[in-house]
């Protein structure tokens, strides 16, 4: 009750007003978007209007506007659309940013601006090009995605729930991963590998993800997906991002093999017409030191050439001792525009790590569970040696993306990446903590990955009309291809202290000993309608996929073959949605959806396995507020995922099945809101009520007790989350114009460590195995300084504290028997120059 306080007093906070932009292009010319709008009372029309457009629509009147607004049909833009709509009602507009239009009446205005069909308009001074799919966000609402659609779309118009994270509240925010700009976004928990998610950005959507081979990435780059093998994954810093973006519910219809509960699509910065220059030096905990640089713009008066280059270095230690976090980053880009219908945009980087963080894996004893006699781990704790562990990774990648528009309805696009992780991870594995408590156990491990990836997406969007409906159909052929060998090894090395550690023993370095060649090929053809006919929206997708999935294992030294094999499966997705556009900014909808996901075999003769398959219902609204940058996202859910592979141990033999089904349901709420006079905010809650339905599985406890893991909770998967952050910046009638304060709170409960729900702990046996929940506190402060001195315009420092107050807490349990501390506080501080 006390996020929806917050969010009515926010809201309530007052209208939205204008806010000054600086100099670049009109949004009123930068988009056609096709619309339908019947003559009718002109706030509904206009607020209708606004929503298809991405625009907020503030009225000016004191007054009720009673005047009724012309019918608009076609392919427009906002101001053509505009235009024709005001035309004869007395009524005229303005936009004062690229995101708010104001209607007001001339002849009781001092500086009037009238309609076009009358009056030219003067020049315009707004930031950016208004708001696109793909493009730059203005605070902290997004209103156009396509992410869900792979077409331009307007999220009130989405029948499914999607959250878009833009630049501006990653930068507040001080986002230096992904993962933590996934924090404030409901339904998604990140972090959980503790300071491992520095290295990788795993995520858990709607309940879904894992660890180790179950672990789920954001891996999803322009909406080509990334492929990898166990151990290893990709991870995009995101000084590179425009947007990153959370689409919840099976994505297969559009993108293949994928896990039910969602995925995350990082959106590129890409160049401008614009010009774009930003240095900046970042210092702070655990001796950080950063530094980037992004510049873009022009390179003929013309526009037809733009460029876009971005570089970034780091060099840090980290909580955990003996642990860096290290990263070079050079990323050029640009677009070519031949002509109005034609644009292509080419991008490339290389990202390398020399030396990245690896977590303190710990056991439940010691940390969350008591242990008579022995202190509590420290944060910092290392279960590794200082001179083995270490992950050295290097990602380079070269992608295009090609625009062709034959004409208003036909529009070719082609979306193509090739891309390589190479890596070489040396760790000191947490194994068995003894039952003395304080002993524990390890493994000395290698495993190098070499990792092709290929991706391309055709496709082809129609517009058209059959009577009074209107379509915007995409028919689509992707074709996604990895080849992944990765040689694994181990050794042996003395257990240590965990109250007393030695990380620099002598032992056996290991060297690879098995290679798992992973090759997996996928192509899809989907189509896809989307039906407007007066408020309602209908979508309809269909998609078949043939994959074919080869696994080996070989013994090095020998060349023997352990396994071998081969899958081959093709599966037909679907998702149908329904939306209704009230004239108040309120839409209710529904969905229904499925996927599917092959089953990536292992070291088996018992395979192939059947793929995975998922099924979803969604219901709930969405809501765009007249006269209020606002949006607000409720939406509940219902997900079964079945298919899933489960072991069992007959006499002495693991024997795996494919008869698992686990379920997911629940609701979500966020809000946005970018209000008048400096303030945004952002607020979240997500109920998941997950559970296994079905599995052959169990845990054998210690006192030979057989708990089967049906009917419990799946690891590390909350059932309660909420966020909260709000920032203001000081107004120019104020003496502290300049500084903006802002804040936030996490709160994640408590979640089940082991998949018994149990522990297999001395002294702890058959308990419940909770891993308490915590909140957290961040906060910010930044000072522009050019709003006291001109001369100092662009220049701005930032500090950023994540974890304020410094809390001691578990991130998870992996259901392995060890657990990841999470992260401890951190202060950063950014000075960054724009101009």
């Amino acid at each position: 009750m006390a996020m929806k306080s917050v969010w009515r007093a926010g809201l309530a906070a007052g209208a939205l007003a204008a806010a000054v932009g600086t100099a670049g292009a009109d949004p009123a010319d930068a988009r056609r978007v096709r619309i339908d709008i019947a003559a009718k009372a002109a706030p509904q029309a206009l607020n209708e209007l606004g929503r298809a457009m991405g625009l907020a629509v503030v009225f000016r009147e004191n007054r009720p506007i009673t005047a009724s607004t012309k019918p608009v049909k076609g392919e427009m833009t906002a101001r053509e659309a505009l235009g024709r709509m005001l035309s004869g009602t007395g009524y005229a507009y303005r936009f004062v940013n690229e995101g708010t239009v104001s209607i007001f009446n001339p002849a009781a205005d001092a500086a009037p601006v009238a309609l076009e069909e009358t009056v030219e308009l003067p020049p315009l001074s707004v930031a950016g090009e208004g708001e696109t799919a793909t493009g730059p966000v203005n605070g902290f609402v997004a209103k156009r995605s396509a992410t869900a659609s792979k077409t331009d779309a307007a999220l009130i118009e989405t029948p499914q729930s999607i959250s878009v994270i833009p630049r501006d509240q990653m930068d507040a925010q001080g986002a230096t991963t992904v993962g933590e700009a996934l924090r404030y976004t409901a339904g998604v928990v990140a972090g959980t590998a503790g300071l491992q998610s520095r290295r990788f950005d795993p995520v858990f959507l709607r309940g879904f993800g894992g660890f180790s081979a179950d672990a789920s990435y954001a891996s999803y780059h322009d909406g080509l997906r990334w492929n990898f093998p166990a151990r290893t994954a990709v991870q995009i810093d995101p000084f590179l991002l425009e947007r990153v973006e959370v689409f919840r519910g099976p994505s297969s219809v559009l993108y293949g093999r994928a896990q039910p509960g969602g995925f995350v699509n990082l959106v590129s910065k890409r160049p401008t017409d614009t010009p774009v220059n930003e240095v900046f030096a970042r210092v702070g905990e655990h001796a950080y030191l950063e530094t980037g640089v992004d510049v873009g713009g022009k390179v003929d008066d013309a526009g037809t050439l733009t460029y876009r280059m971005i570089a970034l270095g780091r060099l840090a230690e980290t909580q955990i001792d003996y642990q860096k976090d290290q990263r070079i980053l050079l990323a050029p880009s640009f677009t070519w525009r031949p002509d109005d219908q034609t644009t292509l945009t080419v991008q490339a980087a290389y990202q390398h790590d020399p030396h990245t963080s690896d977590a303190g894996f710990v056991s439940p004893r010691g940390t969350i569970l008591g242990v008579p006699g022995h202190g509590k781990l420290s944060n910092s704790f290392f279960q590794g040696d200082k001179n083995w562990n270490r992950f050295d990774r290097t990602e380079a990648w070269v992608s295009a993306q090609f625009e062709h528009e034959f004409n208003d309805s036909l529009t070719f696009r082609s979306n193509a990446r090739y891309g390589k992780i190479k890596d070489t991870f040396k760790s000191v594995d947490f194994f068995q903590l003894a039952d003395d408590n304080k002993t524990l156990y390890r493994t000395p491990t290698i495993s190098k990955h070499d990792v092709d990836n290929f991706a391309i997406d055709n496709q082809l969007e129609t517009k058209f009309e059959t009577g009074p409906f209107s379509h915007t159909t995409l028919v689509g052929l992707d074709y996604q291809w990895m080849d992944g060998p990765w040689d694994y090894g181990w050794s042996s090395i003395d257990p240590i202290d965990i109250f007393d550690p030695n990380n620099n023993m002598s032992f056996v370095k290991p060297k690879p000993i098995v290679r798992n060649t992973n090759e997996i090929e996928q192509v899809g053809v989907y189509a896809q309608d989307q039906i407007a006919f007066d408020k309602w929206r209908l979508w309809l997708s269909g998609r078949r996929d043939w994959s074919n999935i080869h696994t080996k294992q070989t013994i090095i030294a020998t060349d023997f073959v352990r396994s071998d094999i081969r899958a081959k499966d093709a599966a037909w997705t679907g998702r149908a949605g329904l939306v209704y556009l009230f004239d108040n900014g309120l839409s209710p909808y529904v969905s229904y959806s499925t996927s599917f996901e092959p089953t990536l075999a292992t070291a088996s003769d018992q395979g192939p396995y059947k793929p995975t398959t998922g099924n979803q219902w969604e219901a709930g609204f969405k809501y765009q507020p007249t006269g209020y940058n606002a949006f607000i996202t409720v939406a509940a859910f219902d997900i079964h995922k079945e298919n899933v592979v489960s072991s069992a141990l007959v006499g002495t033999d693991t024997v795996y099945r494919v008869d698992g089904e686990v379920r997911s349901r629940g609701f979500e709420v966020e809000g946005k809101a970018s209000l008048a006079e400096g303030l945004n905010l952002t607020a979240s809650y997500a109920y998941t009520d997950m559970k296994v339905l079905e599995t052959s599985e169990s845990t054998t406890l210690k006192d030979d007790d057989v708990i089967s893991h049906k009917g419990k909770r799946p690891v590390a998967v909350p059932e309660h989350t909420a966020t909260i952050w709000a920032d203001y910046a000081f107004q120019p009638s104020n003496a502290l114009n300049g500084l903006t304060v802002g804040g936030g709170v996490r709160y994640i409960s408590s979640t089940f460590g082991t998949a018994s729900n149990v522990w297999n702990e001395p002294g702890y046996i058959r308990k419940p195995s909770k891993v308490p929940g915590f909140t957290l506190v961040d906060a910010a402060v930044t000072y522009d300084f050019g709003k006291r001195n001109p001369r100092l315009d662009g220049f701005s420092v930032t500090v950023n504290a994540k974890n304020l107050f410094d809390k001691d807490y578990i991130a998870a349990c992996n259901g392995f028997g060890s657990c990841t501390f999470g992260e401890g506080r951190m202060v950063l501080a950014t000075a960054r120059y724009r101009w």
